[in-house]
């Protein structure tokens, strides 16, 4: 078997996890550590200060060097090619730090939502989600599931992936060489529930044992980024810390400098004793249907650009419009198969345009196509809960990916 293949190994309980001694110390309180918050808030602004400002600089840099070249008519497409990956790269790079820095930023705690979901896939789905990071830094990556967890159980899915996608980025991030080995295994239950414990375990650089205390803590970072050793703000396990609280859970973490670390997660979910295939089934996105009619909104001219770029390179057919009161006037004369609207609009907001669009389809006896709105504001749930009042089927963050932008006209269109 090839050093890098994923393993994916049903194994009985005691081969999984068989703890000797006591299970480690559980992070549920607040520790006292010897860094002060205005040291860590400090140290956090003169790390996000470098962190931002390094693919910054490659983003514009990289962009005016383009379109000199554009404007002398030296340029060749593979030089063109390989300009547009460094943008792609330091957009997408500071986008992750700004999430980072969002997610952070919410005081008030997000309600659960819980949903049924296949536990199995949703592990599967998790291991192919970091595989390939750990791939190319000739990492091994494994996932051990224990035999008697129960398929599939109800719970927060949401909060429960940014917990397991944070920690396993953090144990490929901090590991050079050796791997990553992610199991899961039942703990208790009863005829209801399922108490599971989440384990993380990496080859990596370890953790001292005098910063152990601190690594939950918010701005902690074991070295400046002005060193480069590793990309990240300081704030991802302070949101694990936090999500795993609010789920009601236990965190808790075992290292040894030079040798590795382990986290542990514990977490209780209602099992569901329904197959129903819409719980079981993972969604297959067809091929794109040319023929669909797209009415998109949105006034800021640099979004309305890039995915007015991302309609045409999937060859549908679409009108665009920069105001609520044109695209109004334009549903009510054609027919459109998906509309597609900014939240924000200059005359009258998106959420206005859906109920009259409603409102109209109503009078007019015509079938509700889906309308999708699109924000950088859709970690506000009054707001969410707003737009589906109005009859939206779905918000969304903007800008569109391409691959989101697929999956949404997916989701809504066939």
């Amino acid at each position: 078997m090839d050093d890098n293949e994923t393993v994916e190994t049903p194994v009985k309980n005691t081969t999984l996890s068989n703890h000797q001694g006591e299970f480690p110390h559980w992070l549920t309180q607040k520790q006292e550590t010897n860094l002060n918050k205005e040291t860590l808030q400090t140290n956090f602004i003169a790390n996000i200060s470098h962190d931002i400002r390094t693919p910054l600089s490659g983003l514009v840099g990289m962009s005016e060097s383009l379109l000199q070249e554009i404007q002398a008519g030296t340029f060749d497409t593979a030089s063109i090619t390989a300009g547009l990956e460094i943008v792609k790269n330091s957009a997408t790079e500071i986008a992750a730090l700004l999430n980072e820095v969002l997610e952070a930023t919410i005081e008030r705690e997000n309600p659960a939502q819980h949903s049924k979901f296949d536990l199995l896939l949703f592990l599967k789905k998790l291991k192919h989600l970091e595989y390939a990071s750990a791939y190319s830094k000739g990492l091994f990556f494994e996932l051990l599931i224990d035999e008697r967890l129960p398929q599939f159980i109800e719970g927060d899915k949401k909060k429960c992936h940014r917990i397991l996608l944070n920690l396993l980025g953090n144990a490929i991030k901090f590991t050079k060489k050796g791997g990553v080995t992610f199991s899961a295994h039942l703990v208790a239950q009863t005829q209801e529930a399922a108490t599971i414990e989440f384990k993380i375990v990496d080859t990596g650089i370890g953790i001292p044992e005098d910063m152990q205390e601190l690594v939950f803590d918010e701005f902690f970072r074991l070295s400046p980024s002005y060193k480069g050793d590793y990309k990240g703000l300081g704030l991802g396990l302070t949101q694990v810390k936090k999500l795993v609280h609010q789920l009601g859970g236990k965190v808790a973490l075992e290292s040894h400098p030079n040798q590795g670390t382990t986290v542990f997660v514990e977490l209780t979910f209602k099992k569901v004793r329904s197959t129903n295939k819409e719980i079981a089934s993972p969604v297959i996105h067809k091929d794109l249907n040319k023929n669909l009619h797209v009415l998109f909104i949105e006034d800021d001219l640099i979004i309305k650009t890039i995915t007015e770029h991302l309609l045409k390179a999937k060859g549908l057919q679409f009108k665009s419009f920069t105001n609520a009161t044109s695209a109004f006037e334009c549903f009510t004369s054609e027919t459109f198969d998906l509309v597609l609207t900014d939240i924000g609009l200059p005359d009258f907001s998106g959420i206005e345009l859906t109920n009259r669009m409603r409102a109209w389809e109503k009078q007019n006896h015509r079938q509700a196509i889906p309308i999708v709105g699109v924000s950088a504001h859709t970690q506000e749930a009054a707001l969410v809960a707003e737009c589906q009042i109005a009859g939206m089927n779905g918000v969304y963050l903007k800008p569109f990916t391409a691959d989101k932008l697929s999956e949404v006209i997916t989701k809504f269109t066939l």
